[in-house]
Order: C-alpha cells, then sequence, then structure tokens
C-alpha cells in the first residue's frame, strides 16, 4: 500500500514523498517484534491492539524501515492515512483478492449499484 504523503519528510537521513507500506511482506518475525515494541511502549494499552494507533504505527514503522518516533511527527493528515490503511489493511487484508472481488459483484448485483 502506498501512502502519498502531503510534504517531504526527511527520516533517517532518506527523504519520503511516500510510504510504501509492504505488511504483505512482512514475515511472522516481524510481527512479533512489532508486539514486542508494542507492549513496551504501551504497558497500558487495550485489550484489542488492533484498535490502537500505536499498533499501527508500530507496524507501518518496521514495513518501512523507519523509526516509531519518525511516523509520530507526520502532520495529522498524513498520520491519519498511515493510522488507517494499516488498520484497514490489517482487518481485511488477508483475504483471498478473487474473494473480495466476488463479495465485491454480489453486493453490487444486490444493491444494484
Amino acid at each position: 500500500m502506498k501512502i502519498c504523503l502531503s510534504k517531504t519528510y526527511n527520516f533517517g537521513g532518506k527523504e519520503f514523498d511516500e510510504l510504501d507500506i509492504n505488511i504483505e511482506e512482512m514475515t511472522g518475525k516481524d510481527f512479533m517484534l512489532c508486539e514486542k515494541e508494542f507492549k513496551a511502549r504501551n504497558k497500558e494499552a487495550g485489550a484489542v491492539k488492533e484498535l490502537e494507533d500505536s499498533w499501527a504505527i508500530t507496524v507501518a514503522a518496521k514495513s518501512v524501515g523507519v523509526k516509531y518516533g519518525d511516523l509520530l511527527n507526520l502532520v495529522s493528515i498524513d498520520y491519519l492515512k498511515v493510522v488507517n490503511g494499516v488498520k484497514r489493511f490489517l482487518s481485511q487484508g488477508w483475504e483471498d483478492k478473487e474473494a473480495q472481488k466476488d463479495t465485491t459483484t454480489e453486493v453490487t448485483e444486490e444493491t444494484g449499484a
């Protein structure tokens, strides 16, 4: 998933006009490391980490290869694009792409839209 940013950011000496958040390429080990980092940072987090913005930012930072703190410095519009995009992917992204197309077709046919 590519997120076009509203301005250019410099993270770790590298400039970013967009973020290529490639969660599909992450491994189970990557997610375990994200969970460990998330728990260390958020001792008071709710029971469902997937609802927490800090979980989405942790996963995005790992995927992009930047620091968690770098993404916290995004302006609101860019921050929300990242958080909402990651949350959406994590709640729906593992589904088969063909199954998603079939579901869309079924809904379109049922609603006539």
